[in-house]
């Protein structure tokens, strides 16, 4: 008796993994295998990038009188930005940042491929200003930043 329950038991368990198993979709994973390290020098491959990011926050520089430093990452492909994301410092700040980096163009990237680009943006305080009189500054970020994937 205990052989037949036994019996009957593992064709349950194994009727119900072959039921799953049905159900089963094919799963395809996008990626860079071995991606080199993201860089800091946007200026380089987004000349305009400055320009860009300090027009998109000019509403936010007029409601807020925040400082701090903001960490940002993108990819860059074919000169085209995607993937924007950034963190950390004020985040009235963060929007504004994302929008101007992502209608960015980055014509300086051209053949290098896919690449990844992590570097701060610093907003100074109402008062202070920055090189050639700019509320911003672009600062790399510490190598173990730099270093961790988007």
């Amino acid at each position: 008796m205990k052989a037949i329950q036994a019996f009957a038991l593992s064709g349950l368990l194994l009727g119900g993994a072959a039921v799953f198993a049905a159900d089963l979709q094919r799963v395809e994973v996008e990626g860079r295998a071995n991606a080199a390290p993201a860089r800091t020098d946007v200026a380089k491959a987004c000349p305009a990038v400055l320009d860009g990011l300090e027009e998109a926050m000019t509403a936010a520089f007029a409601r807020e009188e925040l400082s701090g430093l903001v960490d940002v990452r993108f990819t860059v492909s074919r000169g085209v930005v995607s993937a924007v994301k950034a963190s950390g410092g004020p985040r009235a700040y963060r929007p504004a940042i994302q929008r101007a980096l992502s209608s960015l163009d980055c014509p300086g990237n051209g053949a290098q491929g896919v690449q990844d680009y992590a570097f701060q943006v610093e907003v100074l305080a109402p008062g202070e200003r920055a090189r050639g009189g700019r509320r911003l500054a672009l600062k790399a970020l510490p190598p173990d930043a730099a270093a961790r994937s988007l």
